[in-house]
């Protein structure tokens, strides 16, 4: 999970591909969600990896 401005963006492994979930928690509605198979697309996601 990352945060942009106002949404939560929660990450997905669906196997065969990742897909973003974009969901504003302030108004609780899920407004985007977009799939991608490289993995430089991940790189939003390191800062978070412990």
């Amino acid at each position: 999970m990352r945060y942009e401005e106002k949404d939560t963006v929660n990450f997905c492994h669906m196997g065969s591909f990742v897909a973003e979930v974009y969901y504003d928690l302030e108004v609780n509605h899920l407004h985007h969600c977009r799939a991608f198979l490289r993995k430089e697309e991940l790189e939003n996601y390191a800062v978070y990896i412990d």
